[in-house]
């Protein structure tokens, strides 16, 4: 009888403190979701607020399949800088789609590494749609056009002056409240134009990903 009144003892005696501990445990993870919340002008609506500003690093990885022009596969290593702003309050609010728009100004850089060595440098500006979870998960949408420098060539490309363009879509994850990871694909086109000869262009599958901070 004394072990067995020893043994309800310890098990009370965990009880009660695993609830406060396991209380506190989840009202910390809620704090980190819900301190997303007053990023937005009303805090009963997840999001970030009109003029919230963003700035953040990637790296990434990109594949050209060979086709009937090009028989070769291309690969390229990027690093990219972006820095965004909101555009304003919750666009609507009372739906699942509920977000904001936000706009970004991206400067890259890098490499192709096969089937020859060539660098890529340029810049993007970058239209973003971020659903607004009230979670530490936020998705995007997002697409963009600029232009960038590349000795690739031929035969896929025809001069040093190229343009890109883009869609895409990513996920932020914030393991703090102002502070996220992300992770995003991107099928990206590169041509100039028609601005010199050859034009047929490159179609490219790339993976980011990269730390943003909001502020």
């Amino acid at each position: 009888m004394v072990v067995g009144g020893r043994v309800v003892v310890v098990l009370a005696t965990v009880v009660l403190f695993a609830g406060p501990l396991q209380a506190q445990e989840t009202n910390t993870a809620n704090a980190v979701a819900l301190h997303l919340r007053p990023i937005a002008s009303d805090p009963t609506v997840p999001g970030f607020h009109r003029g919230t500003q963003e700035a953040g690093i990637a790296l990434g990885l990109g594949w050209v399949p060979a086709d009937g022009r090009d028989h070769s596969a291309h690969t390229f290593e990027l690093s990219k800088f972006h820095y965004g702003w909101t555009l304003g309050d919750t666009f609507v609010p009372g739906y699942w789609c509920r977000g904001h728009w936000e706009i970004l100004q991206e400067i890259f850089a890098g490499a192709q590494s096969s089937p020859m060595v060539r660098y890529l440098a340029g810049e993007t500006t970058v239209l973003r749609y971020n659903f607004a979870t009230g979670t530490r998960w936020l998705p995007y949408v997002d697409g963009g056009f600029g232009v960038l420098a590349t000795d690739i060539g031929h035969p896929n490309l025809g001069s040093i002056f190229e343009f890109n363009e883009f869609a895409g879509l990513g996920m932020n994850y914030f393991w703090r409240a102002d502070c996220a990871l992300n992770f995003e694909y991107r099928f990206t086109h590169i041509s100039n134009g028609g601005i010199a000869e050859p034009n047929g262009g490159l179609d490219a599958h790339i993976l980011y990903a990269g730390v943003s901070w909001f502020f």
